[in-house]
């Protein structure tokens, strides 16, 4: 299932965070954007623009270097997306 793959990928950028493995961070980072782009419908108009949103800070946080904040992003804002589109079957 393609969200149970982001779970874990954001779960795995996340640890990466306090384990102080920034290029990893930056990878995954870029791997779930990419992923999410390419593989993933978001149906609910509300959930595409927060996408757009959530885009636009990472892309803050990585150039600014706040991993901490990217592992937030990922896990408050686009986990609680993925998790309304299986919710209303919209994946």
């Amino acid at each position: 299932m393609k969200v149970d793959f982001l779970m874990e990928k954001i779960d795995e950028t996340i640890m990466s965070v306090f384990e102080l493995k920034f290029i990893e961070v930056i990878r995954n980072t870029l791997d779930i954007v990419e992923y999410v782009n390419k593989d993933i419908s978001l149906k609910n108009e509300n959930n595409k623009e927060l996408w757009k949103q959530i885009i636009y800070y990472l892309t803050i946080s990585l150039e600014n270097k706040d991993y901490l904040a990217v592992g937030d992003i990922l896990n408050y804002e686009l986990k609680s997306i993925l998790k309304e589109e299986i919710l209303f079957g919209e994946e």
